[in-house]
């Protein structure tokens, strides 16, 4: 027979997910090790930390559309593939074609 089970509220747990804090975190709260957080709260820590996701990516787009530029961008890049470097415009290797009879050595030449 081990130990007898530490009583803790799933609900508390859910909320600590839910505030970003990590398994680690939420077991030194409570004074327990981090496999018995997986073990016993691993479903509601999983829909508790995908509900912080939600939310704050809800925010971020409230954010931006309100007009935070900076949210703009950095929404941009991530949902739209948006960089700060220009686009190659040319492919990587150039063929240039030139008129029959055009000489390179007379241009710029007077």
């Amino acid at each position: 027979m081990g130990r007898p089970q530490k009583q803790i509220d799933a609900r508390a747990v859910g909320a600590l997910a839910m505030a970003g804090l990590s398994n680690r975190q939420i077991s030194e709260i409570y004074g327990i090790g981090e496999a018995t957080i997986r073990r016993r709260f691993g479903a509601i820590v999983k829909e508790n930390r995908l509900a912080m996701r939600i939310n704050l990516r809800q925010k971020q787009i409230e954010t931006a559309m309100a007009g935070n530029t900076a949210m703009l961008i950095w929404l941009g890049k991530q949902y739209l593939g948006q960089t700060d470097r220009p686009a190659e415009t040319f492919p990587a290797t150039v063929q240039v074609v030139h008129p029959v009879g055009f000489n390179f050595r007379k241009v710029g030449r007077k």
